[in-house]
């Protein structure tokens, strides 16, 4: 897991950019574990990507986390990947 993670690391600096964090500061880490539930913006962000994205989709899988299982989320993307709309 972490070899993957650590690939990762080098787009922090686009996730401290999208939270206006501009000058790479460290992620206010305090503020966010005081929230509790995703900030209402979050979902409002990805709705509208979704609705500007050309076929873009936005759905809520019940019972998932932002760690969404294989098993949720196989038939979703199935039933999205085999729309003839997406397909086109």
């Amino acid at each position: 897991m972490w070899p993957s993670l650590r690939a990762l690391a080098p787009s922090l600096t686009q996730d401290s950019s999208v939270l206006h964090n501009e000058d790479g500061a460290q992620v206010p880490t305090d503020r966010i574990a005081a929230i509790g539930a995703p900030p209402p913006f979050l979902a409002q962000a990805a709705a509208a990507t979704a609705a500007a994205a050309t076929h873009g989709v936005h759905q809520v899988l019940p019972d998932q986390t932002h760690d969404v299982s294989v098993e949720a989320l196989a038939p979703v993307l199935t039933r999205f990947l085999l729309d003839e709309r997406v397909a086109a």
